[in-house]
């Protein structure tokens, strides 16, 4: 699949909500959590801020003329934050994501944090992914740790 990158725009909130909505839907379900947004409207508007905000770096996936993810970089501070990042459950599998990724990652080389500015980030996903992990093992620290652990976190030493 031929995947264009480019900014994100006021037009792309419709398809970019429905796709978030979508991509959230599809994970919260996998994983017995409830809705993040619930409805497409409600993903469209928080989509729709982001894309219009002035701090916010925000690029789109494209395939066959058709929206396919998103990602969007804040450059609020001096260490960046990365997301969300949504790729269309249909459109998976074809390295939309990473794509989605370098983009924002190429255009936070330039913050004044420098190269790794947006580190912080990554270990906070880490954290609320292991978090998420933990309320389905059922509070166990032992499987906090092993989650922490095979997250390359490191946080016994």
């Amino acid at each position: 699949m031929d995947i264009a990158i480019r900014p994100a725009t006021d037009q792309d909130a419709n398809a970019c909500g429905r796709i978030c909505y979508e991509g959230f839907r599809a994970v919260n379900e996998r994983y017995g959590f409830p809705l993040t947004f619930p409805s497409v409207d409600v993903a469209t508007h928080r989509v729709g801020g982001f894309i219009r905000h002035p701090s916010v770096f925000g690029v789109v996936a494209e395939a066959h003329g058709r929206i396919v993810g998103f990602n969007f970089l804040s450059e609020r501070d001096p260490i960046r934050a990365i997301g969300p990042i949504v790729v269309d459950p249909a459109a998976q599998g074809h390295g939309t994501g990473r794509q989605l990724m370098e983009a924002v990652l190429e255009r936070a080389r330039g913050a004044r944090g420098g190269p790794s500015s947006t580190g912080y980030f990554q270990r906070a996903i880490t954290f609320a992914l292991c978090g998420a992990w933990l309320r389905r093992a059922g509070n166990s620290c032992g499987a906090f740790w092993r989650a922490a652990d095979l997250a390359g976190v490191g946080l016994r030493g």
